[in-house]
This record gives C-alpha cells, sequence and structure tokens, in this order.
C-alpha cells in the first residue's frame, strides 16, 4: 500500500490471471486490518517478472507475475498509512 494525492496498492498478479485483468477493472481490496476498499486498476506492466522474493510460497515460486497498481476509493483512503499489507480480488463474473 502507498499513499500519496490518489493512495494504491501495488499488487503482482499471477500469469494465469493477468488475461482476464485490464486497465479500468474494478476489484475489492481487503487490507490486513479486515477492511476492504474498491480499487480501479490504473496500471499493469506488458513484462512478466519472477514472484517477489516476500511473495515465495511453495510452488508459487518460479511463476510468473505481473505488477499491478490499483488506486483505492471510498471514505477513509486518504488518511490509510503506506505500508500496509494488502491483498485484492476480482469478483467471479
Amino acid at each position: 500500500m502507498l499513499v500519496g494525492d490518489a493512495p494504491y496498492a501495488r499488487v503482482f498478479v499471477p500469469a494465469p490471471r493477468r488475461g482476464d485483468m485490464k486497465q479500468g477493472d474494478v476489484l475489492d481490496v481487503k487490507l490486513e486490518d479486515g477492511r476492504t476498499f474498491k480499487a480501479s486498476v490504473r496500471s499493469i506492466r506488458s513484462e512478466a517478472s519472477f514472484t517477489p522474493y516476500y511473495a515465495l510460497a511453495g510452488d508459487d515460486a518460479a511463476r510468473l507475475v505481473y505488477r499491478a497498481e490499483l488506486v483505492l476509493q471510498g471514505d477513509g483512503v486518504a488518511d490509510l498509512p503506506a505500508g500496509l499489507p494488502a491483498s485484492a480480488y476480482q469478483k467471479a463474473p
């Protein structure tokens, strides 16, 4: 979680989910403290990278991911501190 004029979450999208996501999509972002916010996809990298070292776990360690930035929306986002762990979820159609 990063803050500023428009607080945003930096997330890593697994390669199998990359084709389902595009700029402007709306996702749910859940913070570690349980709060949930709506967020829109501001950008997604077109170049894959390896799973970041802090997300390494079991079989996921070798998978490719794409970095994305999600702009948070709603009351209270301006007061969020930087560095909060967050997860993003895209609802099934």
